[in-house]
């Protein structure tokens, strides 16, 4: 059984710091490619068999086809209050494009995700 994957990936990013400025704006993005399959396996069967054997294997490389695009983008704002404290808002966007929906089920979907906090270093 030969059992094969392939990914791609860019990813591009930036970040602007205004001088003499308290704030930092960040932005990122990722796409990426991913496929997934492996042969049907070379069973033998054996000569007696002791159960009803009605299946077969043919099925498996297109049923274990796995084929996705995700997109990942993400941006951030912050501002230092002072050398040692900062806050950040940060907006994330993921979406998932299953377009082979086999094993697990349909996993298209995307989610928005929103962050806010407090760093301080000491």
């Amino acid at each position: 059984m030969d059992y094969e994957t392939k990914a791609t990936s860019l990813h591009a990013s930036g970040e602007i710091v205004p001088e003499g400025r308290p704030w930092r704006v960040s932005i990122a993005g990722t796409l990426t490619f991913t496929e997934g399959s492996f042969d049907a396996p070379d069973v033998e069967l054996p000569e007696e068999t002791v159960a009803i054997a009605d299946y077969d294997f043919s099925a498996i490389p297109e049923y274990s086809r796995l084929k996705y695009r995700q997109i990942e983008l993400t941006s951030r704002v912050s501002r230092s209050f002072s050398r040692d404290a900062s806050g950040y808002v940060e907006l994330g966007w993921y979406d998932l494009q299953d377009d082979s929906p086999w094993v697990y089920g349909d996993e298209t979907g995307s989610v928005l995700v929103t962050r806010a906090g407090v760093q301080t270093s000491f």
